[in-house]
């Protein structure tokens, strides 16, 4: 039984391409993708105003200087009207949340004398 040789037939080393190294190497770019994706960053952001009309709340904030306004339905269990003060969003991955055709963002208070959060609601992000 003959051994097949490391060098072809010129005397070269024979280059073998090994499919374990290249499937770790995706496995670990693709890990990194998605932890990056998934990271959730919470942002302050400071709620001016809320308002009711009809079965729609209406929150107006104010981040880091640009006024943008939150809604959400009433009729949904996440649904707060919340007070002016400071609070954090967290925006959710796409196709997580209530709403379809918008930015979904969950708002936390952000309690002023210790770092405890409590979630307010779910809303739908409108004018970013």
């Amino acid at each position: 039984m003959c051994k097949k040789s490391k060098y072809d037939t010129n005397g070269k080393r024979q280059f073998r391409f090994s499919y374990t190294w290249a499937i770790g190497a995706i496995g670990a770019m693709l890990m990194l993708a998605s932890i990056s994706l998934f990271a959730t960053e919470r942002e302050e952001v400071v709620v001016k105003s809320s308002s009711v009309e009809k079965n729609v709340i209406l929150v107006n904030i104010d981040k880091r200087g640009t006024a943008l306004q939150l809604e959400c339905f009433k009729s949904t269990t996440d649904c707060q009207i919340p007070k002016t003060g400071p609070y954090l969003i967290e925006r959710l991955p796409p196709g997580k949340g209530a709403y379809t055709d918008c930015q979904n963002v969950d708002l936390y208070y952000r309690l002023t004398n210790s770092s405890a959060e409590n979630k307010v609601g779910e809303y739908c992000l409108l004018g970013e």
